[in-house]
């Protein structure tokens, strides 16, 4: 059974229905952080403007999305092998980041 705890009072709930189990059985109790993600069209969104950037600018889209994210998502530092590594954390920073607004991707500005 998936419990998930989303608002006050979750909590509550799920430690109650915890504490009816059976007892003399054996159980995997598994708690994640929910993480928020793009939707679909969110991720279409954000390739075409990527798209329009290349554009104007030359460069790939896949080194602008690396660019991206090492400029405005956190980095998480990890040793791989010996080597320092840095990866972004999550995209949910960058919602609570003021940053200029890009234009529509129709609009004037980016002509694909």
């Amino acid at each position: 059974m998936l419990l998930k705890i989303l608002k006050t009072g979750d909590k509550e709930k799920v430690k109650l229905y915890i504490d009816k189990l059976p007892e003399g059985k054996k159980y995997n109790v598994d708690v994640k952080l929910r993480r928020e993600i793009r939707s679909f069209s969110q991720n279409r969104l954000y390739w075409l403007w990527l798209t329009c950037i290349m554009v104007e600018t030359g460069n790939d889209k896949d080194w602008l999305h690396r660019f991206f994210g090492e400029k405005y998502l956190p980095v998480d530092q990890r040793l791989v092998f010996g080597k320092p590594i840095n990866k972004p954390v999550s995209t949910h920073y960058i919602r609570h980041k003021t940053i200029q607004v890009l234009p529509r991707p129709d609009s004037a500005v980016c002509k694909l």
